[in-house]
């Protein structure tokens, strides 16, 4: 088969993704890239999202710019900077989330309601105000949303608001892929196991990595069969599938990268 005309290949499509300055989002623009697709890099972190774009493949195709995604306002500028920018909308992929570690009993409302308005509202805005336009262009299109293993798999402790506002995004994607569908829009989710970037090893586990790995009963309660944390790239190779022609039939699901770690 001739590369350039392969199923999974992301050539002429053009993408916004959102939650790109750091972690899995870097990894969806260098795969995404690397296949293709002119990319619409947003991020609240716009001075290393500058630099990201920077290093992409053929950087002066691509552009940056800044959002919030709990704003309502903020993402439907983004949306009309997107489709001026791109042209059109091709495939939409929201990697956005922020996690406050704490005890149930000691977390407070004000982190509960950060973690729902970036992880919860801001796929819900993203999707939404995406899918009006892929519906006003009529060509159908590709919509991935980051829900997590901790949302429907597993839970872990200190993460009560993280694993509500991943449930949230992994069965909201199931109805927005009902009612989609007839547009010729897939909409599907990534749920990402323990995954090597700057929340899990900065934030969530402090460096420790050998307990999730091996498994910790006062903290984890499972390990990871395969023995060994997932790279941001293996979250972004399974993205770039979905938004593929390759998955053009696949609608409404819930993808676990996680080496195995709902399965223990």
């Amino acid at each position: 088969m001739d590369e350039s005309s392969s199923p999974f290949r992301l050539d002429g499509k053009r993408a916004l993704l959102v939650g790109a300055a750091q972690g899995i989002g870097v990894s969806c623009a260098n795969v995404f890239a690397e296949l293709g697709a002119t990319l619409c890099l947003a991020d609240v972190d716009i001075e290393q999202l500058e630099q990201r774009r920077a290093r992409l493949v053929r950087p002066e195709t691509h552009s940056a710019h800044l959002v919030d995604v709990g704003d309502e306002a903020s993402v439907d500028e983004l949306i009309r900077d997107a489709v001026a920018a791109l042209g059109r909308l091709d495939i939409v992929v929201c990697t956005a989330g922020v996690l406050f570690p704490a005890p149930f009993l000691d977390q407070t409302l004000a982190e509960w309601d950060r973690t729902f308005a970036v992880n919860a509202r801001g796929a819900f805005l993203v999707a939404q105000r995406s899918a009006r336009q892929m519906v006003e262009q009529g060509h159908g299109g590709r919509i991935v949303l980051y829900a997590s293993i901790v949302g429907t798999s597993v839970v872990r402790r200190n993460n009560v608001a993280y694993c509500a506002s991943k449930a949230a995004v992994a069965h909201a994607v199931r109805a927005m892929a009902l009612e989609l569908g007839p547009h010729g829009i897939t909409v599907n989710a990534i749920s990402p196991g323990s995954t090597e970037t700057e929340m899990l090893v900065g934030t969530q586990v402090a460096g420790d990595i050998e307990s999730v790995i091996r498994g910790d009963a006062s903290q984890w309660r499972l390990g990871i069969p395969l023995g060994h944390l997932a790279q941001p790239e293996d979250q972004a190779r399974a993205t770039a599938f979905l938004v593929s022609d390759a998955a053009r039939h696949i609608t409404g699901q819930e993808l676990a990268i996680d080496g195995g770690q709902n399965t223990v």
